[in-house]
């Protein structure tokens, strides 16, 4: 199964485009523990800024 931009999703998962995801403070704190949980902290990093959870990190030159 892939979503409309053809990644792949994991199986069972349903995505419906139409659906708004509504954020607030603990959601988006139970997202951060999840995703650092599962990952090494510079990849936890990668992710939870890809996600708009974090600032960006300032650019190097």
């Amino acid at each position: 199964m892939s979503n409309r931009a053809g990644f792949a999703l994991p199986a069972g998962v349903d995505v419906d485009l139409g659906h708004t995801i509504i954020r607030d403070p603990h959601t988006d704190h139970e997202a951060m523990l999840t995703v650092a949980s599962w990952l090494p902290t510079a990849e936890a990093r990668d992710v939870l800024e890809a996600l708009g959870l974090v600032e960006p990190r300032a650019k190097e030159d």
